[in-house]
């Protein structure tokens, strides 16, 4: 697309990988630093610098790379491109291989934070209050005003799409919706579909199956941000270190240990791999925000136990320090 520019390459090189999969881990995040330390605790005083970390042996070793791209917020795997939502302008950046990463001047839905993708159209969604915008090319975007929507999966000619403002469905590919569900007082945080089913996570802790109408309530308060499936087995995360499983098998859900107190923001899974990403909770607008840490944690046995592969945090006062907020990550093979 002649409006399309590349805006970096990560020139990654995986030659210390003892391992090489068969596919790429891609995490994104950002870096909060103060370059001045003079200059107080404002907002105003922070800098960031966007970080995406790739892994090529199955999530053991990261490769860090630092852009000026702004804050990275999340990544998803849409029509076999990564799509990225980024601070700087707002900008979309997307990448065919998680090694070159482009810009395309997507304006008309600047404030997209997520996507979906099927049979041949597009959704990106506004959890600020603009809904969604759905398109057919990629380019060209229309808005449907249905409120705070977050999230969205595709499935058996399916769309369903959810956020603070409750969950819609659409058999027309989004022509017209319809509300199946309110969320009084949570909000939907993820989306999936998977095992014939589409299955939601929410903030108050809450799994909804919506094709079976059996919804499974977690004895907890804490947020849970994010849902993959992979070889049989749903692994949902939240808060407080979240872990949480569910096999074809018991259809029971089981806590697991994963071994930090960090938010957990996204999981993914691939070549028999779950990855997730992390942060210690902000503490507000003063020095711990600079001293934030990240990690990354992975479970080669169905989520049974989880392994720590990467930690990063502090140094809160030069623009090449640690990677202190991740925001998501991906497989793409």
């Amino acid at each position: 697309n002649p409006d399309c520019r590349l805006i970096f390459n990560s020139n990654t090189t995986f030659d210390n990988n003892s391992t090489t999969s068969s596919g790429l881990f891609v995490a994104v995040g950002w870096r909060v630093y103060q370059p001045d330390p003079f200059c107080g605790t404002r907002t105003s005083c922070r800098k960031y610098i966007s970080k995406i970390l790739t892994s090529s042996d199955n999530g053991s070793t990261w490769n860090t790379n630092s852009y000026n791209e702004g804050n990275l917020y999340s990544i998803d795997l849409i029509n076999k491109i990564l799509m990225v939502r980024s601070s700087k302008n707002n900008n979309i950046i997307y990448s065919k291989d998680g090694i070159s990463w482009y810009y395309y001047d997507n304006s008309a839905r600047r404030s997209s934070t997520r996507f979906a993708y099927g049979n041949g159209t597009y959704l990106s969604f506004d959890p600020t209050g603009g809904g969604i915008g759905i398109s057919y090319d990629g380019i060209t975007w229309e808005g449907i005003p249905l409120g705070f929507i977050s999230e969205g999966a595709y499935g058996n000619k399916t769309f369903v799409v959810g956020g603070s403002s409750g969950l819609f469905i659409s058999t027309d590919y989004g022509a017209s919706w319809n509300k199946i569900n309110s969320v009084p007082g949570d909000y939907i945080t993820d989306i999936i579909y998977a095992n014939n089913t589409f299955v939601a996570t929410n903030s108050g802790g809450t799994i909804i199956s919506l094709d079976s109408g059996v919804t499974w309530t977690e004895n907890s308060s804490v947020s849970l941000n994010s849902i993959t499936y992979g070889n049989s087995i749903f692994v949902a995360v939240g808060d407080e270190g979240k872990i949480i499983t569910l096999s074809d098998v018991d259809m029971t859900w089981t806590e697991r240990t994963s071994g930090t107190s960090h938010n957990l923001s996204q999981v993914t899974y691939g070549n028999g791999t779950f990855v997730v990403v992390g942060n210690n909770p902000d503490k507000g607008y003063g020095n711990p925000v600079y001293d934030a840490s990240s990690i990354i944690r992975t479970s080669d046995d169905n989520g049974i136990t989880w392994k720590s592969k990467f930690y990063s945090g502090k140094d809160g006062q030069t623009a090449d320090g640690r990677t202190n907020r991740l925001g998501g990550v991906a497989f793409i093979e």
